[in-house]
């Protein structure tokens, strides 16, 4: 129980900061910088702020890749996944820096216990992240959802519209809610381990940046060298390490599957990383 109060207290200063609102507002705004529509014609990318602000809603009504459902589909691609590992961190680094740099950290592990103060703050910087990426999804869905024609408003074959329909239904759109909720959570992850042992608030959000960006470099270079070499191993342990696998709940297969025993033991072995290396500090992190 009294882990609980604790995690609620932290979560409350997780949640009413300045840096959860912020990390809303700039995934959402990541969410509508995605390429959702390619013209043709001219080769031209728009994004759906772009789509909203240019494409005639002619076009719009005519065109099925503008149906709300695949528009939705875009969102986990291109700035969101190159910044979320600084951005979902928003919400739970300001705070914990702030702490550690006064000095208070001492004082609060001596009233809660060590083991209860790491529990609290590793599972406080995960609902953090991943409410906050949640929400701005939510929000996106429900703009998207209120500006973009449904699937029914299309003329479609019965395959296609079963097909799309897919897609849409009620049971997979949790799914993919529960999948960005997951997503968010885990790119807090090597920001919160890389506090064990830094105390720049820029370096801990800026470090994850530059790693998960050669990360994912690497994996798309495997992917090709895949389908190059005509090795399909290869692509699907790209696919298995893509940090974005985890988001496609609704697609669950064997691939998703891996990806969350995957990310869940990376999640084990950061949180004992972490406890080990503050343990190892003599002022415990302060």
């Amino acid at each position: 129980m009294r882990v609980i109060y604790a995690l609620k207290q932290e979560l409350k200063k997780t949640v009413v900061n300045t840096g959860f609102f912020v990390c809303v507002l700039i995934t959402l705004i990541l969410f509508f910088l995605t390429t959702c529509y390619v013209d043709v014609n001219t080769g031209k990318s728009y994004s759906v702020i772009e789509t909203l602000l240019f494409i005639k809603h002619q076009k719009i009504c005519e065109d099925v890749s503008f149906a709300s459902c695949n528009i939705i589909q875009w969102a986990v691609s291109g700035y969101f996944l190159m910044f979320i590992p600084i951005i979902a961190a928003f919400p739970f680094i300001p705070n914990f820096c702030a702490e550690r740099n006064s000095g208070l950290i001492r004082f609060t592990i001596q009233r809660s216990g060590k083991m209860r103060y790491y529990v609290t703050k590793f599972l406080s910087a995960l609902l953090g992240g991943g409410l906050a990426v949640l929400l701005a999804y939510i929000i996106f869905m429900l703009i998207i959802y209120l500006n973009f024609p449904s699937l029914n408003s299309y003329s479609l074959s019965d395959e296609m519209l079963a097909l799309y329909k897919q897609n849409a239904m009620p049971i997979n759109i949790i799914k993919s809610i529960f999948g960005i909720f997951i997503f968010g959570a885990m790119a807090v992850v090597p920001a919160f381990l890389i506090s064990s042992f830094v105390k720049n608030r820029y370096l801990i959000t800026c470090i994850p940046f530059m790693v998960v960006y050669l990360f994912s470099t690497s994996l798309t270079k495997l992917s090709y060298d895949g389908m190059e070499k005509n090795k399909p191993e290869l692509i699907k342990i790209a696919q298995i390490l893509k940090p974005e696998t985890i988001t496609k709940l609704s697609h669950y297969e064997e691939t998703v599957r891996d990806a969350l025993i995957i990310n869940f033991v990376f999640l084990i072995v950061s949180f004992i990383a972490f406890v080990f290396i503050m343990n190892r500090r003599w002022d415990l992190g302060e």
